[in-house]
């Protein structure tokens, strides 16, 4: 999975739940659901440019993160760089 690949490097990948059930303190889909909210590309066609699918239709989120991955990833690595460390 590309987010899996984006995110390898950061010091809370460990902490990172992929699968339901899986161990981990941090669910993989908050983090899609996160970088929906704040990256304007997966927003843009959405009414009025609100990501509401972030918070009305979590599981959307990641086809769209997907969705995007898979059309822009030069532009989405470029963006993971610049989120602050935990």
């Amino acid at each position: 999975m590309y987010s899996k690949s984006a995110l390898k490097d950061e010091p809370y990948f460990a902490e990172i739940s992929w699968h339901e059930g899986q161990g981990g303190s941090i669910d993989g889909l908050q983090i899609v659901t996160l970088l929906m909210i704040y990256y304007p590309s997966f927003c843009s066609s959405s009414e009025g440019g609100e990501p509401s699918n972030a918070y009305g239709h979590r599981e959307r989120c990641l086809d769209a993160f997907l969705e995007y991955a898979a059309k822009e990833p030069d532009q989405l690595d470029r963006w993971i760089k610049v989120l602050p460390k935990p």
